[in-house]
């Protein structure tokens, strides 16, 4: 197993909220779960895209918090006075 599968498994668990969380959703044991981060088992290719799902998932939506871009005020300018 690579050490970006390992990083995979970690940013969808940081998603989840915990390895535990992480365990229950791919509905296999946390000792399992740890085997697969320790690169001890081969992760199956079923879970990793269920972890790619997570955190495509994850970027996909809109950050809340996420302030809107800044649109430049346009001040208008002085007209031209006539000298007649």
């Amino acid at each position: 197993m690579s050490n970006a599968t390992v990083k995979l498994l970690r940013a969808a668990a940081e998603i989840l909220g915990s390895e535990a969380a992480l365990a229950r959703h791919f509905n296999i044991g946390a000792l399992l779960l740890r085997a697969y981060l320790e690169e001890r088992r081969p992760l199956p290719d079923y879970l990793m895209l269920r972890a790619v799902d997570i955190v495509l998932e994850h970027v996909k939506q809109p950050a809340a918090a996420a302030p809107e871009p800044m649109q430049a005020e346009l001040i208008p300018a002085p007209l031209p006075t006539s000298s007649d």
